[in-house]
C-alpha cells in the first residue's frame, strides 16, 4: 500500500497555494486597476488646464461687495490691480 504525504500549506499544488495565488492576481489586478484610473484623470486633468482658485471668495456671488481681506485679495487678482482700504 502506498503512504500518502499530508498535505503542508504552501505546497506547490496544493488547494492553498491556489487560494493564495489567485489572491494575489486579484490584488495585484485591483492595484493595477487602481493606478490606471488615477493615471487617466491626472492626465485629463492637465489636459482640461484645470486651474486651481485661489481661495472660495472667488466662487462667491457676494464678492463684489464683500469687504473681508481675503475678499479684497481675490478681487485684486481677478482684476490685478490693488486697492488700499
Amino acid at each position: 500500500m502506498r503512504k500518502t504525504r499530508p498535505i503542508q500549506p504552501g505546497r506547490p499544488g496544493t488547494p492553498t497555494d491556489r487560494r493564495r495565488w489567485i489572491k494575489s492576481v486579484i490584488r495585484n489586478g485591483a492595484l493595477g486597476t487602481i493606478a490606471v484610473v488615477a493615471g487617466h484623470l491626472a492626465v485629463r486633468r492637465v489636459k482640461s488646464g484645470c486651474s486651481q482658485r485661489l481661495s472660495e471668495c472667488e466662487s462667491c456671488r457676494l464678492l463684489s461687495g464683500c469687504r473681508l481681506p481675503m475678499a479684497i485679495s481675490a478681487r485684486e487678482a481677478q482684476t490685478g490691480e490693488e486697492h488700499s482700504l
